[in-house]
Formats: C-alpha cells, sequence, structure tokens
C-alpha cells in the first residue's frame, strides 16, 4: 500500500522558514518525497505527524504504534 502524500496544497512556511505550516514537514523531507523509497515515506509520515500532534496509521502488518505528541507552535 502506498503511502499518500501528505501534501494538502498550502504552500507556506512558518516564520522561521523551517516548517510545512499545513503539514509540518521540513524543505528536505518536501524535496526528498517524490524520489523517496515507501520505507522513507512512511518514516517521513511518521515524523511529521509526531511533530504537528497528528496520528497515522500504522501499516498494515506493522508492529509499530503512533501516538499524538504536543503540536508544534505556529506563528499567528
Amino acid at each position: 500500500m502506498a503511502t499518500p502524500s501528505p501534501c494538502c496544497g498550502i504552500c507556506a512556511l512558518d516564520a522561521s522558514g523551517t516548517f510545512c505550516t499545513a503539514r509540518g514537514r521540513t524543505l528536505d523531507e518536501i524535496a526528498a518525497w517524490p524520489d523517496a523509497t515507501e520505507v522513507r515515506r512512511a518514516a517521513i509520515a511518521a515524523v511529521t505527524a509526531a511533530r504537528t500532534g497528528r496520528g497515522v496509521p500504522s501499516p498494515p502488518g506493522s508492529t509499530l504504534t503512533f501516538r499524538k505528541v504536543r503540536r508544534m507552535s505556529r506563528p499567528r
């Protein structure tokens, strides 16, 4: 099962220029996505979900579980 792109079309970085304001990905993670292996995509999705406090479903057959954590601060 392919990991869907987390992109939602809101293209803006936070005030520090570090994270996507919509999904919490870094520029490196955004740039890596098109050529990333399925394992790397799942890792990016897990890290960004933890970064933003959004849970992600575990891949089918996986023994990994993901928990929600504190949301990253967003500029107002």
